[in-house]
């Protein structure tokens, strides 16, 4: 099956809440309401902030029944970039309130300077749960070139192991662009599906990689941005 028929999306944003957010931090907040005020009707959206500990800025609502002033209200009350930074603790949570998602399609955005001094969580250990999550990440680097705690690559590399992008704004005031290229990315995303064979003695449950070729009617090589494989799910999983 193959699909461009714009379908509705769980979208949660994941938002760098330590001290090295605070030249950015009014930003950050009103492109966040941008972009939820644009997105698809039917969308899920949801906000958590990091900073030496997780917390929930707005509880997963659909975009047609949020009212965009409690929306930047409760986030402008979130963000108050002050602490350390558990990024890889932010995302495990980002990815597990994602599991519980209303729709199949989900995204997380990541808006960081990448760094962490702070987690519990290991390195290795988030990017094994990044691989087998169905969501795709796009990340937002807003790093202070006089500090060098920041880690870019790292943004980088959770970007591209889900098909994602990896945004990098040179000012602040490019940060509403760089949010409103994520949610045409999303709206404009394209649904592949196909029946799977298995052969014998194979595990349930195991992980299958993808490769996806895309050619233009003239014979075009195309780039095209996917994850590079997903975990398959079991029946007795209930999914």
């Amino acid at each position: 099956m193959f699909s461009a028929d714009e379908v509705p999306a769980s979208v949660g944003f994941l938002i760098d809440n330590s001290n090295s957010m605070r030249p950015s931090r009014e930003r950050v907040v009103a492109s966040a309401v941008a972009f939820a005020t644009h997105s698809h009707p039917q969308d899920e959206i949801f906000a958590l902030t990091f900073n030496e500990a997780v917390q929930e800025a707005w509880r997963a609502r659909i975009v047609s029944e949020t009212n965009p002033a409690q929306f930047a209200s409760a986030m402008s009350a979130a963000i108050v970039a002050r602490g350390m930074t558990a990024i890889y603790d932010g995302i495990m949570s980002g990815l597990a309130r994602l599991e519980r998602a209303k729709h199949t399609r989900q995204v997380l955005i990541v808006v960081s300077d990448g760094g962490d001094n702070a987690s519990k969580a290991k390195l290795a250990d988030t990017l094994r749960r990044v691989r087998d999550s169905d969501a795709t990440i796009y990340t937002v680097a807003l790093i202070d070139p006089l500090v060098r705690d920041g880690n870019p690559k790292l943004l980088r590399r959770l970007a591209t192991l889900t098909g994602g992008e990896s945004y990098q704004p040179r000012r602040i005031d490019d940060v509403p662009e760089a949010f409103e290229r994520i949610s045409k990315d999303i709206r404009n995303a394209y649904t592949l599906a196909y029946v799977p064979t298995k052969g014998a003695g194979e595990a349930a449950g195991r992980r299958r990689a993808v490769k996806v070729y895309v050619r233009s009617k003239d014979g075009r090589v195309l780039s095209v941005r996917t994850r590079d494989g997903y975990f398959e799910k079991t029946s007795e999983s209930g999914q």
